[in-house]
């Protein structure tokens, strides 16, 4: 679980910084490929914690965070039946990237800032 949730974050930063300074060099639509590229990572990695039960517990900040991810793509799906929610689109252009830097930021504590468990329990 460990190496595995180490790989995610080094991939994830990559990510990151790889399309950041493509972008900022290229100054074309190589940002919206950056979008692709990480949330179809952040998508894998979500679906394979919560098929492994790895930090999914009610309460936790990956359990409002894949609520929450869940919910704007509902959000983004629901925009082809109501054209007025397609500002949502709008919206995740501009929240997507702090989404992800969240995301990475759930990821790191999780490795290493570990739960501390109760006194009874040790």
């Amino acid at each position: 679980m460990k190496k595995f949730k180490i790989i995610d974050i080094l991939v994830q930063g990559l990510l990151v910084i790889l399309f950041t300074i493509a972008a900022l060099i290229k100054q074309d639509s190589t940002f919206i490929w950056g979008y692709f590229f990480m949330g179809g990572w952040q998508a894998i990695s979500m679906l394979f914690h919560y098929l492994n039960k790895w930090n999914h517990g009610k309460g936790n900040r990956r359990y409002y965070y894949t609520r929450v991810s869940l919910i704007c793509l509902l959000m983004m799906g629901m925009s082809f039946l109501l054209p007025p929610l397609f500002v949502f689109w709008y919206l995740m252009l501009f929240a997507s990237p702090f989404m992800a830097l969240y995301y990475l930021a759930i990821c790191y504590h999780e490795v290493f800032y570990p739960a501390k468990r109760p006194l009874e329990l040790i």
